[in-house]
């Protein structure tokens, strides 16, 4: 089997799964992407610095055991949060817009 053949039949799994969960689900899941997505750039800057998690979280004013629950997916981050990280850690966060059709996500 090709290496595309696996990686179609794992997006299908994929689309497969979501078409099962219900909107507040596929929501809280979109939440936790977006944020690892904040946090891989994060760590990134993070281990550049060879900071710890916990001298992290000190730099943004928040204990060792809530960045551990953000890591793991516990809790979300919020705006206020990320703009104390852009500013512990000299980084500046950009948006844009991804077009893609919605109802191929989850429908």
């Amino acid at each position: 089997m090709s290496t595309k053949s696996k990686i179609e039949q794992i997006k299908e799994g994929f689309g497969n799964l979501s078409k099962s969960l219900s909107q507040k689900d596929k929501f809280d899941n979109d939440a936790r992407v977006l944020m690892f997505r904040f946090l891989e750039i994060v760590d990134e800057e993070r281990n550049q610095r060879n900071w710890s998690r916990k001298e992290l979280a000190e730099s943004i004013g928040v204990s060792a055991s809530f960045m551990s629950q953000l890591y793991n997916g516990d809790k979300l981050i919020n705006f206020t949060q990320l703009a104390k990280l852009q500013d512990a850690l000299g980084l500046s966060f950009n948006v844009e817009k991804a077009i893609y059709p919605i109802q191929q996500r989850y429908f």
